[in-house]
């Protein structure tokens, strides 16, 4: 009798085992298909609104386009290992582009760019975290306290500052998560191949950033 409850026991542990993967399963099987179709209703959403607008107001519709570009580039090129250089930068003019109708011609950054990004590769959704920082954080809409972001491309290595002033009662502690991730991301990706440098002086806050390029 022992034997039997005994087997009769480990049966019903094997059950509840296959039943509990099968359940892990049917989650992560639903989180993909939540993952698959999420982008796509953003994406058909911007669309129908592109073609409502598209014959109301061109420019509308323009901008509709480059804020659909700029979404899938995060959802479909994120997650890559490297992303041409070209498509981290053209990501950047458009995100830059559009800040400028938020601010409605007073925003007030030097932005700049030396050097040939060529076939060259690096890290994606990195040099982003600089720019959405400065306009997150940043004063960007008094001539007197310009921002500037510089990115400077020379001998497979990339090197890019920031520089903008603090609005009043913002706590750059608060940005410390996001800095840790970044930094995290670098190191796995560059190991100790790479320089990341924040100061916070009279006000004005500044990065650093330096690491190689990668070539296909």
């Amino acid at each position: 009798l022992p034997v039997l409850v005994y087997i009769s026991w480990q049966s019903h542990v094997y059950r509840m085992k296959n039943q509990l993967l099968e359940l892990e399963n049917r989650k992560a099987h639903f989180a993909l298909l939540k993952s698959q179709v999420s982008p796509h209703f953003l994406f058909n959403t911007l669309n129908s609104f592109y073609s409502e607008w598209v014959e109301k107001d061109e420019q509308t519709a323009a901008d509709l386009l480059v804020l659909s570009g700029l979404l899938r580039y995060i959802i479909t090129e994120s997650d890559k290992e490297r992303v041409p250089l070209t498509k981290e930068l053209a990501f950047i003019d458009n995100y830059i582009s559009l800040h400028k109708k938020r601010f409605e011609n007073q925003m007030y950054l030097n932005y700049t760019i030396e050097g040939r990004p060529g076939d060259q590769m690096i890290l994606p959704a990195v040099l982003i975290h600089f720019v959405e920082n400065v306009f997150k954080h940043g004063i960007i809409n008094d001539t007197a306290k310009e921002a500037s972001v510089s990115i400077a491309i020379s001998d497979g290595i990339l090197e890019m500052h920031t520089r903008n002033h603090i609005q009043r009662g913002e706590n750059y502690s608060s940005t410390g998560i996001g800095y840790k991730n970044l930094s995290d991301r670098l190191r796995y990706a560059y190991g100790d191949d790479f320089i990341l440098e924040k100061t916070v002086k009279n006000d004005i806050f500044t990065t650093r950033l330096k690491l190689p390029l990668n070539r296909p």
